[in-house]
Formats: C-alpha cells, structure tokens, sequence
C-alpha cells in the first residue's frame, strides 16, 4: 500500500508539469480516474494495514452490541447494520466511507484552485492516509468541511451550516466547525494580520500556564470521548502524545507565516484565502495551547489543518517562474508524507538499520 501511495505520488506531481499542456477534457480525465483508484484503494485495502481497520471491523461485525455504544459514533453503527444485511465483509463500508471522503475533497480542490494535480500531491503527502485510510469517519466529515468553505466565503451560511450539520452525522466533532460559519472573507488587514501571528506566541504562553484536563470532562459527550481516548492511551492500545518544538510544527508555523506575509499575491488567485488563513491559525494554536490535553489537541489540529490541501498550493502563486513554485510545494508535500506513511507503518530507507 505505502509504495503504490508512492507511486501515485509521483504520477501526480509529474502531471502537475503536464497539465497547462492538456486539454481540459484530459485534465478532467485523469483527475477523475485518480479519484477512482484513490477511492478503490482505500476501500479494498487489508484490515490491519492502518491503526483502526482492526477496530472498525470489529464494531461492523458486532454493532448489535452495547459494548460498541460510545465506541464509535451512532451514524457508523446505523451504516453498520444497514450494510450487514447485504454482506459481513467490512470493505463494503469501506468503499462507503472511501467514496464520499475522497469525492468530497475532490470537488473541493475544483472549487477553490486553479490547479487540477497540485492540490492531490498535497492531499497524498499525509491526509490521504489519515483520514482515507484511518480515520474513515472524519474522512467524510472533513471533506463536507471543505465543501463548506465556498459558502462561508460568500456569506452562505445556512448552506455552510447544513453540511457542517452533515459532517456531524459522520463524527461529533464536526461541532466543533459552527463558529468558523461567521468567519468574514474580506482580505487581510493590518489588525488581522497582527493577530494572526499573534495567535503562535500566545499559544505558547497559554501552554505553560494550563497543566490539568479536568476542564474537558464536562463536555457533553465529547467529554467522554476523550476519556475514552485517554483510557486508550494508559492501555497502550494507543499512543498519543504531542511536541509543540517538532520539525513539522516548525515548518508548519513558517510556512503559516509565509502565507501571511504574501497575502495579497494569494488573495488575488484563492478568493476563500482569509477563511483558510484564519482557521490554519486556530488549528495551530489549539495544537499547541492544548498540548496539555494530547488527544484534544491532536485531534482538533488534524481537523483543522486539513485546508492545507488548498492552502498550500498558493505558495506557488508567490513565487516566479511558477514551475519553481510548484517545486517547494512538492518538496513540502514530500516531508509531510515521511510522517503520513507512518501511519501505515512504512519504513523508509535511510531509517533500516
């Protein structure tokens, strides 16, 4: 899996070369069918490949059981007993889920870029093996997320609240996404500027000072959630934790900053670009404010961050000759997926002893 995620990688950054060359019916074409076989491999990929196939073959076997309630959310249960009456083979869930995840995001990237393969290199260097092929139920939830964007930015917000409404259908968390529905899409301004870059160091600050999680335990259901997750973490049946001075966070934060002090270039091609600067913000501050609480943090950040996707390709409107541009964003794309291959437990070379 990890080396046709490669490969797939490959293709597609070579194609970003191509595209200005083709005609847009093979542009659509190739999109279309990447899609395809994006959507194919995550839906017929082996069950213990990633960390939570074992465990949603588990629940889809056994959603009759009380022991799953809590465990995963309601919808995935409903989905569970639905396709259980046609077959007991968890892919077909997995199909499911593959398909709206990656579809959604598709037409996403078509909505709010210029490109056709850059936004993919982006999206296969970590968030394609997140949420594809591990966290299945956020996979969705995201990509109706994405979808939500072009209604915020232009002032939709009853559109935006009702898929936001059905990503939380798909994962409660998606509760977490109502307050971005009054995000305002004018260009930045001095003021936001400022408190846009304000937001890391504050973090920072806010980090040092909060040192206990009692706070979260009175949220409702989401509340338990995170228990849940922490219990998860004591076992050992799973392992999360969070460095806030990590090589990826530092890029990240830079690259965050970059796209601050270039904003007028990338307002100019990305029109939802102050949505998409401003909730990047949030999601690094929260990783960081709340590393106290790692599953919290984790959580929210990956959530957030998942406009990446669409942010990083306006690093190559900043930048001429644009081919150049469209290298940095791949070199990017190509350390983000040293991380995102982990999560298929893929071994590179240079780390084999």
């Amino acid at each position: 899996m990890p080396y046709i995620i490669l490969i797939l990688f490959i293709l597609t950054s070579t194609l970003c070369f191509l595209e200005h060359r083709l005609s847009k019916k093979y542009n659509i074409t190739i999109y279309i069918t990447l899609g395809v076989i994006l959507i194919i491999l995550a839906g017929l990929r082996e069950v213990g490949i990633d960390p939570d196939s074992d465990n949603y073959e588990a629940a889809y076997r056994n959603y009759y059981s009380s022991n799953m309630l809590g465990s995963v959310d309601y919808s995935f249960l409903l989905l569970s007993n639905l396709f259980n009456l046609f077959t007991t083979d968890v892919h077909a869930l997995f199909l499911f889920y593959a398909l709206f995840g990656v579809a959604f995001k598709f037409m996403a990237f078509r909505q709010h870029s210029s490109y056709y393969f850059l936004p993919i290199v982006v999206y296969l260097s970590f968030y394609y093996e997140l949420h594809e092929l591990t966290q299945i139920r956020t996979g969705i939830m995201s990509g109706l997320f994405l979808l939500a964007i072009k209604p915020i930015t232009e002032g939709k917000r009853f559109k935006a609240f009702l898929l936001i409404l059905a990503g939380s259908f798909f994962h409660i968390s998606a509760i977490i996404l109502l307050p971005f529905l009054f995000l305002k899409s004018k260009p930045l301004n001095m003021k936001w500027k400022i408190l846009l870059i304000a937001l890391i160091p504050t973090a920072y600050v806010i980090s040092t000072l909060l040192t206990n999680t009692t706070l979260t335990s009175s949220i409702p259901y989401i509340g338990d959630k995170l228990i849940l997750y922490q219990k998860a973490e004591q076992m050992g049946t799973a392992s999360v934790s969070v460095n806030i001075v990590s090589p990826l966070l530092m890029l990240s934060i830079f690259i965050y900053y970059y796209l601050i002090i270039f904003s007028k270039a990338i307002e100019q091609k990305l029109n939802c670009y102050p949505i998409l600067i401003k909730i990047l913000g949030v999601a690094l501050f929260s990783y960081i404010a709340l590393s106290f609480l790692p599953v919290l943090a984790e959580r929210v950040c990956y959530l957030l961050r998942i406009v990446i996707v669409l942010l990083f390709p306006a690093i190559s409107y900043t930048i001429r000759p644009r081919w150049i541009g469209m290298i940095i964003v791949m070199l990017i794309s190509i350390i983000f997926m040293n991380y995102g291959l982990r999560l298929l437990d893929f071994v590179f070379l240079w780390e084999v002893s």
